[in-house]
């Protein structure tokens, strides 16, 4: 009896101090569209479902870094209008409100909205409200937070009708550090200590090199890219080892990417697939794409040897979750309703989360 007793609170223990642990990385809340104006709350065992708000003409969502709050798009009645952004609480609550051009980005630390517009570029605070200016030297082409928010790189457009851009590393008080010219895509690390940058040479093959953000750095060339494909894009993994280089051919008729995973340092191929929606896991091990019919969501180590399908009924996008799922849309079928699904990266344990709207906006929100 007695050792019985032991072996009962022996049990208890371990499930007090496990049960957590295996629980807490399905925990979180989906916002999603249920239909084209509506936003809705659900947790990750939809459960608790809740309405937010109505917001016409909504054309997107993000989550506003370590606050209950959204980012709500809602694009213009007319072309010429502007986007409008509305800062809403999870209950829909409207705090404030800002219209602003396209091509806008949060920074990732929830603290400011930036957007270009011609020759300037636009600080938003979202604690004072105050529109910061920043005049540039020339066209603002495109433009990247750096993962704490404190800095941004800005590509500028050189005179003439050259394709290559100047770089500039930027911070909050309009500080501006000129990096090299002749770039035609840059990106931060995501751990924020160094750039890479995409160079066009004088004989038009492109290069990619790498540059360690300190005062004494120089920029290494890393390799020459194939001149017979056209780099569109580059990713870098979330543990800074990984690079996705996204390709667009001529002659690649299916209208999917090629894409290539290399090694951040030596740039060795690890895999080739082609697809669209590309994007690394959480942990950098995994990336998911749609492929096929352009419903057909798909998931690859690194090693592009366990290529899987993982549904062939996706249809309007996904979404990582923070613990390595995957949150997509999928249609109806004769045994399966339409709605978000959360589902394993390698295809196991499917599960229905709640109906939608066709075609919605959807994000997953780690618990805060």
């Amino acid at each position: 009896m007695r050792y019985a007793y032991l072996s009962c609170l022996v049990l208890v223990c371990l499930a007090l101090f496990i049960t957590p642990v295996l629980s807490s990385p399905k925990s979180g809340l989906i916002i999603y569209s249920s239909s084209s104006d509506t936003l809705c709350s659900i947790d990750a065992a939809g459960r608790n479902k809740r309405m937010i708000g109505v917001f016409k003409n909504l054309s997107g969502i993000e989550a506003i870094h370590q606050s209950k709050q959204l980012l709500v798009r809602c694009t213009g009645a007319r072309v010429s209008d502007r986007d409008i952004l509305r800062v809403a609480s999870f209950n829909g609550k409207e705090r404030r409100v800002i219209h602003i051009g396209g091509g806008y980005l949060l920074s990732p630390d929830g603290s400011h909205i930036a957007w270009p517009e011609g020759v300037r570029l636009k600080l938003w605070s979202m604690h004072t409200t105050n529109i910061q200016i920043i005049p540039m030297p020339g066209r603002i082409v495109d433009f990247r937070w750096g993962p704490t928010g404190k800095k941004l790189l800005v590509l500028v457009k050189q005179t003439g009708f050259s394709l290559n851009c100047s770089l500039y590393l930027l911070d909050l008080y309009g500080a501006m550090k000129a990096m090299p010219t002749g770039v035609v895509q840059a990106e931060f690390s995501p751990d924020g200590k160094w750039i890479l940058y995409s160079h066009k040479e004088k004989d038009l093959k492109l290069t990619l090199w790498k540059l360690l953000l300190s005062p004494t750095a120089k920029a290494r060339r890393i390799c020459s890219l194939p001149a017979d494909k056209l780099l569109t894009s580059f990713q870098i993994s979330p543990d800074n080892r990984s690079v996705l280089l996204i390709y667009d051919t001529i002659a690649e008729t299916s209208g999917y990417s090629p894409f290539t995973c290399v090694d951040s340092n030596s740039l060795k191929t690890i895999s080739i697939a082609a697809g669209k929606r590309i994007a690394f896991s959480p942990d950098g091990k995994y990336i998911a794409y749609i492929s096929g019919t352009e419903r057909t969501l798909c998931c690859t180590d690194l090693s592009g040897q366990q290529q899987k399908i993982i549904d062939e009924h996706c249809s309007a996008g996904y979404s990582w979750t923070p613990n390595g799922d995957i949150l997509f849309y999928r249609e109806q079928t004769n045994n399966l309703p339409a709605g978000l699904y959360n589902v394993h990266s390698d295809g196991s344990s499917l599960k229905f989360i709640t109906k939608t709207g066709a075609d919605p906006l959807f994000i997953w929100i780690a618990d805060r």
